[in-house]
């Protein structure tokens, strides 16, 4: 006989290799169901992303008449997010409804998550006025990074000012969200005053991420001295990403010095990346450098780099 804490295990196994069946076979071989077991079950088939078998084992679930939790719940709708399936989102969003966990804060914030991914930005304003009397900073953060995610910058503010009045203290996340919505919307002013903000107004000492989005909000805008300076000056040493961003700016705006320097940069830390030669290249064409443009193509070829296949998917409902 199986014990259930050895059947967790084997059904983490057995889902991370995509082998569902073997998974549900343990599960089987439970006398009665195991919400810890099912649990591990939906969200690591979730987490390595093997969705539809995930929502299968949801579906075997509520057909079996089992009472499922928050935690498969949440599993779920980041499945959905994942996949950006509405109609999963929807289906998902009455089980949460029907079973009362639809304002629990961990389920909460996934619905608006997913529904933010699926593109339908009204859905998820209505599942956060409907969840924000709980008053939890995580319940803004998922409204803020959907406003952010769909390029709504000054609704992003909005819910962000709403924090603030009802006293939540915002995290690194939520500032990553905003100036990357600023930055995007190219809102550089309201951008650069949540950057300071963070700094003078909660004490926060700005993570990679953050200084990765105030670059890249600056890039977009054409303020590359400014870009560059923070590179400069930022108390870690940059990173690929963060180099991009300032060498795609350049190409944007036709900077060739300053798309040197970040391509000189990046070159050093990855080598062989695609992009880096294909902005580099770009940069010369803009400013009608072709021979130097030329030598950077055959750089590429030289080294053996190839562009990466771009590539896009559907679902058909």
């Amino acid at each position: 006989m199986t014990l259930p804490f050895q059947s967790c295990s084997l059904i983490k196994l057995y889902a991370t290799a995509g082998r569902s069946a073997d998974a549900f076979q343990c599960l089987k071989e439970l006398k009665k169901p195991d919400m810890a077991c099912w649990g591990t079950l939906v969200s690591t088939l979730v987490h390595h992303s093997y969705s539809a078998e995930a929502i299968s084992a949801l579906k075997y679930l509520m057909e079996s008449g089992v009472s499922i939790d928050e935690f498969i719940l949440g599993s779920i709708f980041n499945c959905s997010a994942d996949i950006a399936s509405l109609h999963q989102t929807k289906s998902s969003h009455s089980v949460a409804a029907k079973t009362g966990y639809e304002r629990q804060t961990f389920v909460a914030s996934s619905i608006i998550d997913a529904y933010a991914k699926c593109g339908d930005i009204c859905s998820a304003r209505l599942a956060f006025d409907q969840s924000s009397e709980t008053e939890d900073v995580i319940i803004y953060n998922a409204m803020i990074m959907g406003y952010a995610h769909n390029g709504f910058a000054m609704e992003a503010i909005e819910i962000f000012e709403k924090m603030k009045l009802a006293d939540l203290l915002p995290s690194k996340a939520t500032f990553v969200s905003l100036i990357s919505a600023c930055s995007h919307m190219g809102f550089i002013d309201q951008g650069c005053a949540l950057f300071q903000s963070m700094k003078v107004d909660y004490g926060m000492q700005p993570s990679p991420d953050i200084f990765g989005s105030v670059v890249d909000m600056l890039s977009r805008g054409g303020h590359l001295r400014y870009a560059k300076k923070l590179v400069e000056e930022m108390p870690f040493p940059p990173w690929p990403g963060v180099l991009r961003s300032l060498l795609s700016g350049c190409t944007i705006h036709g900077e060739l010095e300053i798309s040197k320097w970040a391509s000189e940069k990046v070159f050093q830390l990855d080598p062989e990346n695609d992009a880096t030669h294909i902005l580099l290249s770009k940069v010369h064409c803009e400013a009608e450098n072709w021979e130097d443009a030329a030598f950077v193509q055959r750089q590429m070829m030289d080294k053996g780099i190839s562009k990466c296949p771009g590539h896009s998917q559907i679902q058909v409902q």
